[in-house]
């Protein structure tokens, strides 16, 4: 499926002014995993560089919004509801989830339970 979509969008990137922009545009969508594949791939993740590699883990938060969304938001006096945004990353491949600003602490944990 995720071949698929980069596949449409090379073609999508490809009618750009710049085709060299098209690998960009793939790069503007992000998935986000649920909680129990992001902590199996991030599992694996670990495993395959116990020898050789390095894993980097990133928190961030975010509303998952863009900035005029949350401008629209604030002006309309609306709460802006943040997530903790997790990202991994092994040079190779990148996997993100979004979790709940309490529920972050407990992947946190998961997460270092898994890197020991």
């Amino acid at each position: 499926m995720v071949e698929k979509l980069e596949e449409r969008l090379m073609e999508l990137g490809s009618k750009l002014e710049s085709p060299s922009s098209a690998k960009g545009v793939i790069h503007l969508i992000m998935v986000l995993l649920q909680p129990d594949p992001f902590l199996n791939e991030l599992t694996s993740m670990f495993e395959r560089s116990t020898e050789t590699g390095s894993v980097w883990v990133t928190f961030k938060r975010s509303s998952l919004k863009s900035k005029v969304q949350r401008n629209k938001l604030k002006a309309a006096q609306q709460p802006i509801k943040y997530r903790c945004l997790t990202r991994v990353t092994n040079a190779k491949k990148t996997i993100s989830t979004s979790q709940a600003k309490l529920l972050h602490v407990s992947l946190r944990l998961t997460i270092l339970h898994h890197h020991q």
